[in-house]
């Protein structure tokens, strides 16, 4: 599905494209047509084409681009915007900022969210990454959601009668496990900030990876919160809390190898299936 397309004349929305017209996908170039959905009129392929974003995106995941446009001013921020040097398509770009918002509704792994983010920043562009939190989130780490969470990365808790919630939050992490979930942070997407060149003593390190890799962060966030510790004496006790369970979580000791074989063929499998049936339970609340 699409909010845009190419017509004879160039871009052209779902909204103002006539039901009956020639119309080209923007990433794949295939043909595709208008019609009205559930929720939103939109594009979609006449024919398969698994290669191509577009053809995979759901309609949530639209009024997910709908919603960010929405919290910016009128024509701030360009819906599905192509980057042709880099062969990319963004599904929300800030122009005068220059940022592009990734929503992420599917599987990613590492090497497709090290590929994006470098294409990005090759064209001058920081990329936050919003995942929708009935997929990630949860106890067992997604893939590549490890790899994201130490960027611009939040989640988002998608609502199809309100506005959708978009927020940061502390965790701890052990191997592919999230042990613990600190609560929700309210992030402010049309507020970045650019990071300070002095920062708190000790801060955590999930809060450290992150100023690592980013020269953004956005009010309300971790990074926010943890600049607002050094004059606001509770979230400055929290800093201390965050870190002394850092330090405190165990890591893994090396396993033989009976150890080792007995994870792979007994273990992982049952916890997996437990997981998934956690994951299911929460997914029904």
């Amino acid at each position: 599905m699409a909010l845009y397309a190419l017509d004879s004349e160039g871009v052209v929305s779902a909204d103002e494209a006539p039901d009956r017209g020639q119309y080209w996908c923007l990433e794949c170039n295939s043909p595709v047509q208008v019609r009205q959905g559930q929720r939103r009129r939109h594009f979609y392929h006449v024919k398969t084409s698994p290669s191509c974003r577009l053809y995979s995106k759901s309609e949530d995941h639209l009024l997910l681009q709908l919603e960010i446009k929405n919290l910016f001013a009128k024509e701030e921020i360009h819906l599905e915007r192509p980057f042709v040097s880099i062969g990319r398509l963004a599904d929300a770009c800030w122009e005068r900022c220059k940022i592009v918002f990734e929503i992420q509704c599917s599987q990613l792994s590492a090497s497709e969210a090290r590929s994006r983010i470098h294409d990005y920043a090759s064209v001058g562009y920081s990329v936050v990454w919003l995942l929708d939190d009935r997929l990630f989130n949860r106890r067992i780490l997604r893939p590549g959601e490890l790899q994201l969470r130490q960027h611009l990365c939040y989640y988002v808790k998608f609502r199809r009668t309100t506005r959708s919630f978009f927020y940061d939050q502390f965790e701890v992490f052990q191997g592919n496990r999230r042990l613990k979930r600190g609560s929700r942070l309210s992030v402010q997407l049309p507020a970045p900030r650019q990071m300070p060149r002095s920062l708190p003593d000790r801060l955590p390190q999930q809060i450290l990876n992150r100023i690592h890799h980013s020269r953004l962060f956005f009010q309300g966030d971790l990074i926010h919160k943890a600049l607002l510790s050094q004059r606001v004496r509770p979230l400055a006790i929290a800093m201390q809390n965050w870190r002394f369970i850092e330090d405190s979580t165990p890591q893994d000791p090396t396993p033989t190898l009976w150890q080792s074989w007995r994870k792979r063929v007994f273990i992982e499998p049952l916890c997996r299936l437990f997981e998934y049936f956690l994951d299911s339970i929460e997914s029904d609340r």
